[in-house]
């Protein structure tokens, strides 16, 4: 007898379902957040803002989007930033950078009063709203979370108009996106607000070494103006070596008001335009005595400059007054360099140079006396040589006495 064969049973299968929704919001939430990072130092904190505000909006399926942040005394709103499809589709009505007290504002502040957010699908039914300001498109539904830090309200965020409704996954959107942005943005307005402090200290600084050169000036041309009615030569000499001396130190402000560096000079170019008003006021001829400079583009902060340039002044003065009698050529040449410790300054002419007999360093002239009495408050040193014309070799610490 044959055995029929058995019966096949029925395949079995089973499934397992899995719900990605979560996990695709999550992974769009870290994607927003890697992309506002990357941005953080190319744009500024608007920029930013009104870029999350768009991430926001778009991981919300909204078509408005807003972000203020609350004051110190959490009864004023500082209205900040709008959606780029808000500033172009939903609102025109103003406000950025104003003050709003919370108290005028509609119930798109509920989420301030009680600390948490808040969620309104039905905007129409709520009788305690106050209505939208002229230019604002009619709202339907609305989303705004507050952001705390240490248990304060420090800003809101907001999203209108989602074609469905809203529910606690866009409240987490909002959340994790929200912190993460607040602490983006609000570094980067802390540093564009030392970027403004700094560029207002530096136009002040400007100002003011504009200021000191202006008023040196109109002490130069009154001296100048008051010598005119010197009959007596030496009195008149005496007025205008006080003009060069006033004009030395003009010249330190008039370098620092040009330059990008409010607090050092070049000394290179300090010598060049020092020695050309000294040249000018000695009616003395570039091509008769001629100055090298070599200075290795040394920077000097004002506490040094004004003292070594009156140095300059001295010296120059001296050379152009004394060293060239009825010479028709001659030269004067400038040198500074710094090592690790120290500033070297050297300054020669290769005129008469002074008498064999005679001690420098005891002379009384008022212009050597000031020499002596500058290098003394940068610390430093002096040695004169008289062979072939006159050289000084002054040394002075980089550290001057008042930065000790």
């Amino acid at each position: 007898m044959n055995q029929s064969a058995p019966e096949a049973s029925p395949e079995q299968f089973i499934g397992i379902a899995m719900n990605i929704t979560d996990r695709k919001r999550a992974e769009d939430v870290v994607n927003a957040r890697l992309r506002i990072a990357s941005a953080d130092h190319k744009k500024s904190s608007k920029e930013l803002m009104q870029m999350a505000l768009d991430e926001i909006e778009a991981q919300t399926d909204s078509a408005i989007g807003f972000y203020h942040f609350l004051l110190e005394d959490q009864e004023t709103l500082a209205l900040q930033a709008w959606s780029t499809n808000t500033l172009r589709n939903m609102c025109t009505a103003e406000g950025e950078g104003s003050h709003y007290p919370i108290s005028l504002a509609g119930v798109w502040v509920d989420c301030v009063k009680i600390r948490r957010p808040v969620i309104h699908n039905d905007y129409d039914s709520l009788t305690h709203r106050k209505g939208m300001p002229p230019g604002h498109a009619p709202v339907m539904r609305e989303l705004v979370v507050p952001i705390l830090r240490n248990e304060r309200v420090v800003a809101i965020i907001g999203v209108g108009n989602k074609s469905t409704e809203y529910n606690d996954a866009d409240i987490d959107i909002i959340s994790h996106l929200g912190d993460f942005f607040y602490e983006i943005t609000e570094r980067r307005r802390a540093e564009e607000m030392n970027e403004a402090s700094l560029r207002e200290k530096e136009t002040l600084l400007k100002e003011i070494h504009h200021r000191v050169k202006n008023n040196l000036q109109i002490i130069s041309s009154l001296l100048s103006l008051q010598s005119g009615y010197i009959e007596d030569e030496k009195m008149e000499g005496i007025f205008r070596e006080c003009q060069d001396r006033i004009m030395a130190m003009a010249s330190v402000h008039a370098l620092l008001y040009k330059s990008q560096n409010f607090a050092e000079i070049n000394f290179g170019e300090y010598v060049r335009e020092t020695a050309s008003h000294l040249f000018r006021s000695y009616k003395t001829s570039p091509a008769a005595i001629s100055l090298a400079v070599h200075s290795e583009n040394v920077m000097l902060p004002i506490h040094t400059a004004i003292p070594c340039g009156l140095i300059i002044n001295e010296l120059v003065t001296n050379a152009l007054k004394y060293a060239f009698p009825g010479v028709g050529k001659g030269e004067i040449k400038v040198e500074m360099n710094r090592t690790e410790n120290d500033v070297r300054l050297l300054f020669e002419d290769n005129g008469i140079g002074f008498p064999a007999e005679v001690d420098f360093s005891k002379m009384e002239t008022l212009g050597l006396k000031l020499v002596h009495l500058l290098v003394k408050q940068l610390d430093g040193s002096i040695e004169q040589d008289t062979n072939n014309g006159t050289r000084y070799v002054i040394m002075f610490k980089t550290e001057t006495p008042q930065e000790k």
